[in-house]
């Protein structure tokens, strides 16, 4: 498995120049997503020496957990368009008004309420998935339906960066509650590695496809690498893939 997991790493090396890491998007993450006025973004961004945790007990308990539900509902809402063959871009799409506005509310109260750290930490990863999302499904409009060669490989990586991202929680842990996650970020992982071969095999690659796929892989890398080593090692042991 470990072995596997360089072979990989090494084979899609040279692809990592045009890609931000994903943890390093996640922490890029003050841009916002959806474009509120400036009065309303602005408390998202601390100045210096304002990042000290407020006091115990500022929060009212209640307050602090219907932020915590409702961005738990709003990823577990996100994650229902993807599944382990696709991302379903014409649902999200028909459901993307209703998304923004559920989005634009619990800022709002990101902004109204200043929240725990904990708290804002997991807004950001929700937006963070949020954007990954939005732009992939702006991307699979242009490249999914092209006739150009190497337009349906694009797509195909595109939806797995989707796919990558469902494994985590609301929090941007690995979400233990999914079936058989062990062998499906395994076999995801594999694909990846497929699909970057067959692209490689193409000729008269365009540079534009070319500058999304270095992105696109490598950061499906860093995500799906990432994931991994959040597995328990207790329940890598005796895995047999």
């Amino acid at each position: 498995m470990k072995t596997s997991y360089i072979f990989i790493a090494i084979a899609i090396s040279q692809m990592r120049v045009a890609a931000m890491p994903a943890h390093q998007a996640i922490a890029n993450l003050l841009k916002p997503v959806i474009h509120l006025p400036i009065s309303e973004i602005s408390e998202f961004s601390p100045q210096a020496g304002e990042e000290s945790e407020p006091k115990i007990g500022q929060y009212p308990n209640h307050t602090i957990y219907a932020t915590e539900e409702n961005l738990n509902q709003f990823f577990d809402e996100l994650k229902k368009y993807v599944n382990d063959t696709s991302f379903d871009t014409f649902g999200f799409e028909n459901h993307l008004e209703e998304f923004k506005s559920e989005f634009l509310k619990i800022a709002q109260s990101i902004k109204r309420d200043h929240p725990p750290r904990s708290v804002k930490k997991q807004f950001s990863f929700v937006k963070y998935m949020f954007k990954v999302m939005l732009e992939a499904n702006d991307d699979l409009k242009y490249y999914r339906y092209s006739d150009v060669p190497g337009h349906q490989l694009v797509s195909k990586i595109i939806e797995l960066n989707v796919r990558a991202m469902a494994f985590h929680d609301s929090h941007g842990k690995l979400d233990l509650s999914m079936d058989n996650y062990i062998t499906r970020i395994y076999k995801l992982h594999r694909t990846l590695y497929v699909f970057f071969k067959k692209y490689s095999s193409l000729s008269d690659v365009l540079s534009d496809m070319l500058l999304i796929v270095n992105s696109q892989v490598a950061e499906a890398e860093s995500t799906l690498d990432e994931l991994w080593n959040m597995i328990p090692n207790e329940e890598k042991k005796d895995i047999d893939i």
